[in-house]
C-alpha cells in the first residue's frame, strides 16, 4: 500500500512512527525558533493538511493490517 506521496506504508505501527517523527520535527523547529510548540498557532490550512495526512496514513495502514489478517 502506498500513501498519498507514493511511499510504502508497511503497517499501522510504521505509520504511527512516521506521524510521531513529524510531530517531533515540528516541535523541534518551534524550539529552535524559541517559541512554544502550539498546534493551534499553525495556519488552518497547514494544520488541516497535517491532520488529514496523518489520518490517511493511519487509515491505509489499518486497512493493510486488516487485509493481512483476512
Amino acid at each position: 500500500m502506498l500513501d498519498a506521496y507514493g511511499l510504502p506504508i508497511e503497517s499501522r505501527a510504521y505509520a504511527e512512527r512516521r506521524i510521531e517523527i513529524a510531530r517531533q520535527g515540528y516541535e523541534l523547529n518551534c524550539l529552535r525558533r524559541g517559541m512554544p510548540a502550539d498546534w493551534s498557532t499553525l495556519p488552518s490550512d497547514e494544520r488541516h493538511m497535517w491532520l488529514m495526512t496523518a489520518e490517511a496514513m493511519l487509515e491505509r495502514a489499518l486497512s493493510d493490517d486488516m487485509a493481512a489478517v483476512a
